[in-house]
């Protein structure tokens, strides 16, 4: 499949398969702007099984696998699995336009389509056990500051 607008970069799309069942819901949670407070160590099973992939050159991820990490990076600054995590904010920039203003009204936007996979910067804002946390997600690096 095509990754990257307006020129052909082909890459092999993989569904990363969530050895838990409640993956779908925690994601939908998540993205819904509740605080999840059940089954947090599931991030950490979905942040590993996307890791396996980072042998490959170049990695692109989802909306779905950037906020694995993302979360994963939070546990890891706060030294553990917090108690209730939620999403705040989630954006997404195209890596070619420095734009300043991301804001479009919404909190919570989708992500990128398909073909912009290859372009896209994902930004989160992550309220764990009181602490917000911004983590930016850009291919196999991840980004996480206090604020």
């Amino acid at each position: 499949m095509d990754v990257a607008p307006g020129y052909s970069l082909p890459a092999f799309a993989t569904i990363v398969q969530i050895a838990t069942e409640y993956w779908p819901a925690l994601v939908a949670t998540f993205f819904l702007a509740k605080p999840a407070s059940e089954n947090l160590e599931a991030w950490r099973n979905a942040a590993n099984s996307i890791k396996k992939y980072f042998s490959r050159p170049d990695v692109v991820l989802g909306r779905n696998a950037a906020a694995a990490l993302a979360v994963e990076a939070v546990f890891d600054d706060m030294g553990g699995v917090p108690r209730k995590i939620e999403c705040l904010q989630y954006f997404w920039r195209d890596r070619r336009f420095k734009e300043e203003d991301h804001s479009d009204g919404q909190l919570i936007q989708d992500g990128p389509r398909t073909e912009y996979l290859s372009m896209a910067v994902h930004f989160y804002r992550i309220r764990a056990d009181g602490i917000e946390f911004e983590v930016e997600v850009d291919r196999k690096t991840v980004h996480a500051k206090r604020v």
